[in-house]
């Protein structure tokens, strides 16, 4: 881990990418998709469905604040449509 992300008042630790893949390859989400395709990219943004992201939020809500913690730190902007 290398140090902390602010998220409201809950602190999250910052993952390494490697930290955050090997986390969520025990996940029941598609949510390592998302944290692949933006770091082999480098993407400003990542658009994301609504129900994706509720389906995430529902089934799997730690990894979601982690993967939301690890957007913010990398300063990309999840749109959602």
């Amino acid at each position: 881990m290398t140090g902390q992300t602010g998220f409201g008042s809950l602190r999250i630790p910052s993952m390494t990418t490697e930290e955050l893949l090997a986390e969520l390859r025990s996940s029941p989400t598609d949510l390592a998709r998302v944290v692949e395709a933006v770091s082999s990219g480098g993407l400003p943004c990542v658009v994301v469905p609504i129900a994706a992201l509720k389906g995430w939020q529902e089934r799997d809500p730690d990894a979601w604040r982690k993967v939301e913690a690890w957007l913010i730190a990398r300063g990309t902007n999840v749109v959602e449509v």
